[in-house]
């Protein structure tokens, strides 16, 4: 990927992102990560670090079997940034059994008409945090 033909597609294509990537034949991230390479945009600003006090918190909630995006919800960030908590505090044996459970109580919920349709009712909207669901309210 040159950076002259990198800027020739974003002219053709007016910035858009997903078109460039096939016009390369790569993903919408590698051309996001040249753009900001050849300096054509900035980075993404990192998310500043939580607390000690939120990340002990969301960690003991994993511990226990909370989900990672539930928590990241909880603490309305990213669901990586949670992910990242868990990776840090807990190895791959501790993960594979809260994953284990967490499926094993999905199925359940979803098997049960009634508290399916609570998971539903009280489950955010994809790509909701809790500050717009607080606002919508």
């Amino acid at each position: 990927m040159s950076l002259e033909r990198l800027v020739e597609l974003r002219a053709i294509h007016d910035d858009d992102r997903g078109a460039i990537a096939a016009a390369f034949g790569v993903s919408e991230r590698t051309v996001a990560r040249a753009e900001v390479e050849f300096k054509l945009r900035e980075p993404a600003p990192h998310a500043p670090p939580l607390p000690f006090e939120l990340e002990a918190w969301a960690q003991g909630l994993m511990a226990e079997g909370m989900p990672a995006s539930w928590v990241a919800e909880d603490l309305d960030v990213r669901g990586n940034i949670a992910r990242g908590i868990r990776a840090r505090h807990m190895d791959a044996d501790q993960r594979a059994e809260v994953d284990a459970e967490w499926r094993s109580v999905w199925g359940d919920i979803r098997r049960n008409e009634e508290l399916l349709e609570l998971h539903r009712q009280f489950a955010p909207p994809p790509g909701v945090g809790l500050k717009e669901r607080r606002t919508a309210a």
